[in-house]
């Protein structure tokens, strides 16, 4: 059964008038911000919202994006102490109860190994909602993005137009045509994007060459151009926001 994904048209319009370098890096930070605030405000308190957040917590990137935008630290104190003890309490349930059960803790591929417990943790380290959510919302505008390019010749130029994807989002668009479109739709959106990506990618290279050529004393009197800020905007390209 196919994925069904729900249309967004109007932040993705915003995106690509905002210019920037990468329109769904631009999506998905304002996203994030949006999803910290929704869990330093008082909804997280609702009972569907704590059961999450008590099952999946957060990754290091988000509580420290939690602890360093809340006002009152108490909201992130609480989703911490449930959190925790959520894993205490699995973590409890795992530890060896005997002296037969401690000489097999170190074995491998019994369900009360010292393996089973570092599969535990790695699963719990690598679980978030923010995360979640916002894999959600970006496969939502990577979808979005395809069908105007179907069915709007006005965004056909309007991404024609633009300044491209970072990597890491021009994969993902990629591979949201491939499993989305037909085949001759996604041969024909490739060749589209494909030159617009690499164009860009051009520009910005040569904007970073000229912003290394400009620590030549020979050049210290040449104007910048647009390359002054040519390294921020390669590192982009390059892994998306940072």
């Amino acid at each position: 059964m196919p994925i069904k994904y729900h249309l967004d048209t109007i932040p993705v319009w915003e995106a690509f008038e905002e210019g920037s370098e990468c329109p769904l890096c631009w999506l998905e930070d304002k996203a994030e911000k949006q999803y910290i605030e929704f869990y330093l405000g008082g909804s997280v308190m609702e009972p569907d919202n704590r059961i999450d957040v008590n099952k999946k917590g957060f990754c290091r990137r988000h509580y420290a994006l939690l602890y360093q935008n809340a006002g009152n630290k108490l909201p992130v104190a609480l989703m911490a102490q449930t959190r925790s003890r959520q894993i205490m309490g699995e973590l409890a349930g795992m530890a060896p109860t005997n002296t037969a059960a401690k000489r097999s803790f170190l074995g491998r591929g019994s369900a009360d190994s010292v393996e089973a417990v570092i599969t535990y943790i790695e699963g719990a380290l690598d679980s978030c909602v923010v995360c979640d959510k916002l894999d959600n919302s970006m496969k939502r505008y990577e979808y979005t993005i395809l069908h105007l390019w179907q069915h709007d010749e006005s965004f056909k130029g309007t991404l024609t137009q633009s300044k491209g994807f970072c990597l890491r989002h021009f994969k993902d668009v990629l591979i949201m045509g491939r499993d989305i479109m037909p085949g001759k739709a996604a041969g024909q959106f490739i060749q589209a994007i494909w030159p617009v990506q690499m164009s860009n990618m051009q520009r910005v290279q040569a904007d970073l060459d000229w912003f290394i050529d400009k620590y030549d004393y020979r050049n210290q009197d040449k104007p910048w151009g647009t390359s002054k800020d040519a390294l921020p905007r390669i590192l982009l390209k390059l892994t998306g926001r940072f």
